[in-house]
């Protein structure tokens, strides 16, 4: 019915050009005569009696208006329903001719998502940092770290802010907690050395639309924090954040791990206003699911969240760790605050 023409690409950027055939123009453009001709009232005539050229000279540019607009609307819902690779799109027409005797034409220029060729994760090859035992001194600084956070408290005090079961010790608790700790670490430096493979490994276009509105949060979140990074460092950072993004996205493609269920989706939202404390965010976000009118934009972004939790999850346990480190406590810190920098 319509016809889609790429008329340029230049790497994830293209456009193409939509040709709507003057047949069904024409087609179009009776239905609109013949809808006004039955609705409207008109003087001198009675309802649906007046001659179709009478119509066509007093409604002709609304006829002509909504045609176009329908048909626009549905050729540009068809081509996006046929190209779901598309991140982002802007449509561009020529002036709206009422010649329905010659095709009608307009342009969309979209950006695409990059595609990636399929990953080999038994190949990913890392190392692993494991502690070998938490030491008695390990946990006696923890504790004392806890104390002088709170100078004024006795352990039994202490144990009450900190929600210990009274069975348990102080001592107890502080291994249990260094434990998770190192837990928390070993992941971080799993993670990062994955990521790290993969984005010096595949070379591939970020797309622009990503790169901007990454850049502008970004430069948003500097200046908050009332620090300066060069251009440079912008860029560096911009890119590397958006390749993981794109790389976690195809491989949660690849291995099936979307769609993400819809109720899944929003539990994550109402539990991020729970953990932030925002009580009328809260509210006012569970009446828009219940309403079923969220906006897509956030729906969107806790849905990207989820996704690449999954891949990263996926990725961790399907690698290959090919050497084990055993540290200590001090050293695991270490490792992850060098590279955090």
């Amino acid at each position: 019915m319509y016809q889609y023409n790429e008329i340029s690409s230049e790497g994830l950027k293209k456009k193409c050009q939509v040709v709507i055939p003057a047949d069904l123009l024409k087609k179009e453009f009776v239905t609109g005569v013949m809808h006004y001709k039955q609705s409207v009232n008109i003087n001198g005539f009675r309802k649906g009696k007046a001659p179709n050229n009478f119509i066509i000279k007093q409604y002709g540019k609304e006829i002509f208006k909504s045609m176009y607009q329908r048909l626009m609307e549905d050729s540009y819902r068809n081509f996006m329903n046929q190209n779901t690779n598309i991140i982002s799109s802007q449509v561009s027409n020529e002036k709206i001719s009422q010649d329905i005797e010659q095709p009608f034409t307009y342009e969309i220029t979209y950006e695409t998502f990059p595609e990636l060729a399929n990953i080999d994760i038994k190949a990913i090859e890392i190392s692993s940092y494991e502690v070998s035992s938490i030491s008695e001194d390990d946990i006696a600084n923890h504790k004392k770290e806890i104390q002088k956070e709170n100078e004024d408290k006795n352990d039994d005090e202490l144990k009450d802010i900190l929600g210990i079961d009274k069975e348990k010790s102080l001592d107890e608790h502080c291994k249990e907690d260094l434990e998770e700790i190192c837990n928390i670490r070993k992941e971080f430096i799993i993670k990062h050395s994955i990521m790290s493979h993969l984005n010096k490994t595949l070379d591939f276009e970020i797309p622009d639309i990503f790169f901007q509105n990454e850049k502008k949060s970004l430069l948003e979140e500097l200046k908050k924090d009332g620090k300066e990074k060069s251009d440079e460092e912008i860029t560096e950072l911009v890119t590397y954040k958006i390749k993981n993004a794109v790389i976690l996205f195809s491989i949660s493609k690849q291995e099936s791990l979307v769609p993400i269920d819809a109720e899944i989706v929003k539990n994550e939202i109402i539990n991020f206003y729970i953990n932030s404390g925002n009580i009328e965010g809260l509210q006012e976000i569970i009446k828009d699911i219940q309403d079923g009118k969220i906006d897509n934009r956030i729906y969107k972004h806790f849905e990207a969240r989820i996704i690449e939790d999954k891949a990263l999850e996926y990725l961790m346990n399907n690698v290959t760790v090919i050497e084990k480190h055993q540290v200590t406590l001090d050293e695991l810190k270490e490792k992850v605050e060098s590279l955090e920098e």
